[in-house]
């Protein structure tokens, strides 16, 4: 999600990561939510991070098997040297 506001980029991407989920069929109870770090800044960076619980063996026409583990996955983008503020 874009914007150049860190709060609203933040309730950006949590409202995205979240419809993911949901797209996919997976347990929303899975979903911690998205970490942003960073800054907004021309030149700066932003990292977005997500954390979800991913079961340990998916078997076809049974499911999830095992208890599974937390993942997070991360990504960092460098926010456009040339962009202007405002």
């Amino acid at each position: 999600a874009l914007s150049t506001d860190f709060e609203a980029g933040v309730a950006a991407a949590d409202a995205v990561a979240r419809q993911i989920v949901v797209n996919h069929g997976w347990d929303e109870e899975a979903y911690r939510g998205v970490r942003v770090t960073g800054s907004v800044a021309s030149g700066g960076s932003v990292t977005a991070s997500v954390t979800m619980r991913v079961p340990a063996i998916v078997v076809p026409l049974v499911g999830n098997v095992g208890g599974g583990f937390w993942r997070t996955w991360s990504h960092t983008e460098v926010v456009d040297s040339y962009r202007e503020d405002g």
